[in-house]
């Protein structure tokens, strides 16, 4: 069968000049899907870090008082209720020594499967080595901000957050964009092959 569509290949300039043309704008098409796949992970990473930014902002300024009364408890439960957001890995609060104020069971989300099974295989509570673990294995998005009063900074947080929802997001615009691909270039092949064979081959 393969050996027949060969020959049939050969002996049809119609064919030939449709495959050369269709196989050119396969790599074009090809081409331009990574290249507007890799912008959009870009555009969806940098709006991921400036939403972390935004809610190390907001977390900044709610847990002033609590840090000011070396609250560690209400900072924790705050934090708790933060971090179960679907695409929050870890919220971790760092004093002005970059030692952790917030505990592993308040600050990381074990809602996530990935963020569960990583603190299982750890088998530890650490916050430090959480958080390099989290780095290694899932890839995430940090962001980073400074809580200040009057001047003086009081610590910082850091809101990790995961790849996965870009990924997914990324991975459907590039079947969408391989799935038009295929379509245009059938089409486009159905239609040189028969313009060549009308115009140029049965003349």
């Amino acid at each position: 069968m393969f050996q027949s569509l060969k020959d049939k290949v050969r002996g049809s300039m119609a064919l030939k000049f449709a495959l050369a043309i269709s196989l050119w704008v396969s790599v074009l098409m090809l081409l331009g899907t990574i290249f507007v796949a890799r912008i959009l992970m870009i555009y969806q990473e940098r709006s991921a870090e400036a939403r972390g930014r935004e809610i190390g902002m907001v977390l900044g300024k709610a847990t002033i008082d609590r840090l000011v009364a070396n609250d560690l408890i209400g900072l924790n439960v705050l934090v708790e209720d933060v971090v179960q957001s679907r695409d929050i890995i870890a919220i971790v609060f760092l004093n002005i020594e970059g030692l952790p104020l917030t505990s592993a069971g308040a600050g990381f989300n074990r809602a996530d499967p990935e963020v569960k099974a990583l603190l299982a295989a750890e088998k530890t509570d650490d916050v430090k080595k959480l958080s390099a673990a989290v780095r290694r294995e899932l890839k995430p998005i940090e962001a980073s901000v400074d809580i200040v009063l009057q001047g003086a900074k009081l610590g910082e947080i850091r809101v990790i957050l995961s790849k996965k929802e870009i990924r997914a997001n990324a991975l459907l615009v590039v079947l969408l964009l391989l799935g038009t691909s295929v379509v245009i270039i059938l089409s486009l092949s159905a239609v040189i092959y028969v313009i060549v064979k009308r115009t140029i081959v049965l003349p």
